[in-house]
């Protein structure tokens, strides 16, 4: 176990440079908000405390409150596509809409502790939970079942890197592994007892997983090369964190704060985790994060604070020949849909984040593309017409 502790000299200066790339939006809320998913470019959700739900429908400049008639604290928010959508929270609440949050039904998950993540899995649903807890969905959660874990502590969120093998984080520093979907799990080594909240990994072997210590307000990011055998680490002082993304294998955020002030803190990767750099800390402390669209990313936390980063740069520019192109949703599962005003020929192009040609599509006006073989992680599109490139773009798939 290697150990690197980055004191993050001059950081007020690094800060002041770097915050104006994340600009506040109005929620309409002062809840505490905790978890955001949008299901294309400009239509996403917010969960919060107080059975809070926010939409938005025009990126995140509005967000409209949704009703739940619900008062517990929700957790999470993941749509499988425009429609259908699970909500998790506290006490075992587990919900779903069928028409993008108009309605919401309450779902029988047969637990009654606090719900924390949810992750799709093909077209299996997990849900994380405390006391050792993962529930697993076959039939949109019309039933679940308990999987064994072999575990009591909290288990904050899990992350699938194909059909079989993936990864769940808790309390005490648990980091734990399947290699057979969830029926089995083994305890992997970590390094540290502090408490571990989200995981992400780029591809197979490549992981993040990030948490703190609230009672020292040190805040933790370890990585893995070799599917969890091993974890480097690296904390951060006056800092505790909530969410771990990546946008592709070399560009990353962390989000979270100062426990004791509660300040924001947004560290940025462009070195696949090497270094980390402070891009925010104006605003109140943060714990969802997601980046549905290429070039821009929100962040959401206390006090109803929700920031959008409009400049996000990475190592891939895109092309916007054509505007009338949507590839969505974004993030996806098993259906990647390509739409555009015209009913001319196109073809469309996958890549992974190596720039190899995964397959490819002929098409015009709109096409479905079936993407269960793709393993969870960041993709790139090309689309051309008989002139070349019209559009290309980054989509993921969760």
């Amino acid at each position: 176990m290697k150990t690197f502790t980055l004191f993050l000299i001059c950081l007020s200066f690094i800060t002041s440079i770097n915050s104006q790339t994340w600009f506040p939006l109005t929620s309409g809320s002062t809840n505490f908000l905790n978890s955001m998913y949008f299901t294309d470019t400009v239509t996403g959700y917010i969960t919060g405390a107080s059975g809070t739900i926010l939409k938005t429908t025009n990126g995140g400049t509005n967000w409209t409150p949704l009703s739940t008639i619900i008062t517990t604290d929700l957790t999470d928010v993941k749509f499988v596509n425009q429609d259908t959508g699970y909500v998790s929270g506290r006490s075992g609440v587990l919900l779903k809409t069928n028409n993008g949050g108009s309605s919401w039904i309450y779902l029988t998950p047969g637990v009654s502790v606090d719900l924390c993540r949810i992750t799709f899995n093909n077209n299996d649903i997990y849900v994380s939970g405390y006391s050792g807890k993962i529930i697993k969905s076959t039939d949109g959660g019309t039933t679940w079942n308990q999987l064994s874990t072999g575990t009591t502590v909290s288990l904050y969120e899990i992350f699938f890197v194909n059909a079989d093998t993936g990864f769940v984080v808790g309390s005490n520093g648990k980091i734990y592994k399947t290699t057979d979907a969830g029926n089995s799990w083994t305890s992997l080594t970590s390094g540290t007892t502090t408490q571990l909240i989200s995981v992400w990994f780029t591809d197979e072997n490549t992981g993040f997983v990030i948490g703190g210590n609230s009672g020292s307000n040190t805040g933790i990011i370890l990585k893995t090369t070799n599917a969890g055998t091993t974890w480097t680490q690296q904390t951060f002082p006056n800092n505790y964190f909530g969410t771990v993304r990546f946008i592709d294998s070399n560009t990353g955020y962390v989000v979270g704060g100062n426990v004791n002030t509660n300040a924001s803190t947004i560290l940025k990767t462009n070195d696949g985790g090497i270094n980390w750099i402070v891009e925010s800390s104006n605003s109140s402390r943060q714990f969802g994060s997601c980046f549905p669209g290429s070039n821009y990313g929100l962040t959401c936390g206390l006090d109803g604070t929700i920031l959008k980063n409009k400049s996000l740069v990475t190592g891939k520019s895109e092309i916007f020949v054509n505007n009338n192109v949507q590839a969505y949703p974004n993030p996806f599962n098993n259906t990647l849909s390509i739409n555009i005003n015209s009913y001319e020929e196109m073809e469309v192009c996958i890549y992974d984040i190596a720039s190899r040609k995964l397959f490819s599509q002929k098409f015009s006006k709109s096409v479905d593309l079936n993407t269960l073989k793709l393993n969870k992680g960041i993709y790139f599109y090309d689309i051309f017409n008989k002139n070349g490139i019209i559009k290309n773009g980054k989509v993921i798939k969760d």
